[in-house]
């Protein structure tokens, strides 16, 4: 690759990419919608037995320059494994500055840098960081280690970039070659790159939102035991959210509502449609073991949570079937 100061071009290699990826992307699209529309139109599935929430241990240390790849949150859209660099600790206490990596092997602008890590994995080609957020290290330290940067290059080149774009210093003249050429005219594609690829990281940023109450009762419990219980929303069926369920024999109902692309807001009504406090001390249990209490009549809960899937035990401890 190579660029001028004053280019503010795109790069032709880059070009050719984008209108390759364009053209990957609508045709991903057409196969899942003609896969859709060969599907069963059931919008339920059951959720695999739970396991154990992970312990402390299967966690290790974050530090700067890793690469590490975060799990999928189906529901929110996230539905990629997502590699992250971990650029340095944040301003607010247990949160670390990540940016994500590019589809493409050449940088947009001049807010993204070619890394030396793309020799190895051709995903890590090319770092967006202009796109960077701050995430929760206890979500970063159970994430896997793929790949390492040394310090220098951290410091000397990434945060370089970073601080070029994000703070106006300047950037050192050995970097020119690493980056994209500057963004200027209105009508580029690459402004429609942004657009397509801004927030990758936003579904893992937005777990910072949520936290989750531990029920002193055990957490465990098998779906296959019995089919009526532990019935999950489907990220992709029709029925997925604003989905009604019976609670078991207790004449109850649990309405889901989507209040925004990233939560939910579940409410326990009577026979009659109206709020009740029926499920008061009761719990979701989460496919994590994690557990959620119930206070009231509703509760809001993160989809990225709700669609791995989640049961419903009442103020006794006793699960409850989930019906249509």
């Amino acid at each position: 690759m190579k660029t001028t100061p004053n280019s503010t071009e795109p790069l032709p290699a880059w070009l050719e990419e984008w209108e390759q990826y364009q053209d990957e992307l609508l045709a991903l699209d057409e196969e899942l919608q003609n896969a859709a529309a060969e599907a069963p139109k059931a919008g339920l599935r059951l959720l695999p037995s739970a396991q154990p929430a992970k312990s402390a241990s299967t966690a290790t240390a974050v530090h700067a320059g890793e690469v590490r790849v975060l799990s999928p949150l189906p529901v929110s859209g996230a539905q990629d494994l997502r590699p992250v660099l971990v650029i340095r600790s944040a301003q607010n206490p247990g949160r670390w500055l990540c940016a994500p990596f590019s589809p493409l092997s050449e940088p947009a602008h001049d807010g993204e840098w070619l890394t030396p890590l793309g020799a190895a994995d051709p995903r890590l080609a090319v770092l967006c960081l202009w796109d960077s957020v701050e995430i929760e290290e206890s979500l970063l330290s159970r994430a896997r280690v793929a790949a390492k940067l040394d310090a220098a290059t951290l410091t000397g080149e990434a945060l370089a970039v970073w601080s070029a774009w994000h703070q106006g210093t300047p950037l050192p003249a050995s970097l020119q070659n690493s980056i994209g050429p500057r963004v200027v005219r209105l009508i580029d594609p690459r402004r429609d790159y942004e657009a397509q690829l801004a927030g990758a990281l936003e579904p893992w940023a937005e777990m910072r939102s949520y936290s989750l109450q531990k029920a002193t009762r055990p957490a465990t419990y098998s779906a296959a035991a019995d089919d009526t219980l532990a019935l999950a929303a489907s990220p992709s069926g029709p029925q997925s959210l604003g989905h009604t369920y019976g609670l078991g024999e207790s004449g109850l109902r649990l309405v889901i509502q989507l209040t925004s692309p990233l939560e939910a807001k579940l409410t326990v009504q009577d026979t009659s449609g109206q709020p009740s406090q029926g499920l008061e001390g009761g719990s979701l249990i989460f496919a994590d073991g994690s557990q959620l209490v119930f206070a009231g009549v509703e509760a809001r809960v993160p989809l990225a949570r709700l669609g791995l899937g989640f049961a419903v035990a009442d103020a006794g401890g006793v699960l409850l079937s989930l019906r249509d």
